[in-house]
């Protein structure tokens, strides 16, 4: 009976490519997707079992290995035996232009330790990297992350998951630097009150934005509009506890319609929680959504209110 090896290379070839979706559209039941925008859950990725899938046919033979080695390397699995992983992208500058992608969500061994930062290494080593999902200690995840050096990076998903505090803008100007062509971002748990950004540089390839759990101030919200000039969608969830500053729907709508002049979808949403975390005068603060409301309506910005 013929092996499966001796089939044509072109075949073989394609079949080994089936399991490694990093470039497909967004599925069901992972999230490899390369779509703009995600609504995939971050937290739910068939990623172990693609990547024991295309190891194990790295066992198998010399052909496949070579076949399957570097769509192992598309998205290397950083949750377990992050060490090896590093000595390996370390050793193997080939395997390390291969990645393509990395997550570290919920991942403890993953975490800075006496290893290093996982997330400032992988984006120091892979310099071909077109999408990041990660937990993020900031400070030092981008130290090595250099102006321009990564061009190909289009989409962006960070999680802070500290309730005292949050992910500022300021806090990735080096991400910002080093990948301006982003398309698509989503952070978790965000706190900025002077919205401090890379001096000189714009993302003009943002075209949507989602702020989880966040609290920020108005001068960060104009400061992040002139940042992305060409965005088109915000979404925007009110959190509490990550910051002292939030700004209010008539400051929303006064910043909108002043810089963000590309916008065509706004989403607006808070906590039940966070019912009273932006003004505790309920007359005043219907006026103002009643205002806001108005305000979309007139500029033809498809605004959804959740509340």
């Amino acid at each position: 009976m013929a092996r499966f090896q001796d089939m044509p290379l072109e075949l073989v070839t394609m079949i080994v490519e089936q399991l490694c979706y990093h470039g497909e559209p967004s599925h069901e039941h992972q999230c490899h997707c390369r779509s703009i925008p995600c609504n995939c859950d971050p937290h739910e990725s068939s990623i172990g079992s693609d990547n024991a899938t295309l190891a194990s046919l790295c066992l198998t033979s010399k052909l496949l290995n070579d076949i399957a080695t570097k769509h192992l390397y598309h998205n290397p699995d950083c949750e377990t035996r992050w060490p090896l992983l590093a000595r390996t992208l370390i050793a193997r500058q080939d395997l390390a232009q291969q990645v393509q992608q990395f997550e570290t969500f919920q991942a403890d061994d993953c975490r800075e330790d006496e290893n290093g930062s996982p997330v400032s290494l992988m984006m120091a080593l892979c310099p071909n990297l077109v999408g990041i999902r990660a937990d993020i200690n900031l400070g030092d995840d981008f130290v090595f992350s250099h102006p321009r050096t990564r061009p190909n990076l289009k989409k962006v998903e960070l999680v802070w998951w500290d309730t005292h505090s949050g992910i500022s803008f300021h806090d990735l100007d080096r991400l910002f630097c080093a990948a301006p062509n982003i398309q698509a971002m989503t952070m978790w748990t965000v706190n900025d009150e002077q919205g401090g950004f890379c001096e000189g540089v714009t993302l003009e390839k943002l075209t949507h934005l989602e702020l989880k759990n966040a609290m920020i101030s108005h001068d960060a919200l104009v400061a992040l509009y002139i940042m992305a000039p060409n965005l088109q969608t915000l979404k925007y969830e009110i959190g509490i506890f990550v910051g002292d500053e939030q700004f209010g729907p008539q400051e929303l709508l006064d910043a909108t319609l002043s810089h963000a002049r590309n916008l065509k979808r706004l989403v607006f949403k808070q906590y039940h929680w966070a019912k009273n975390a932006l003004i505790q005068d309920d007359i005043e603060f219907k006026s103002q959504l009643d205002s806001l409301k108005t305000g979309m309506k007139n500029r033809g910005i498809e605004f959804t209110l959740n509340e």
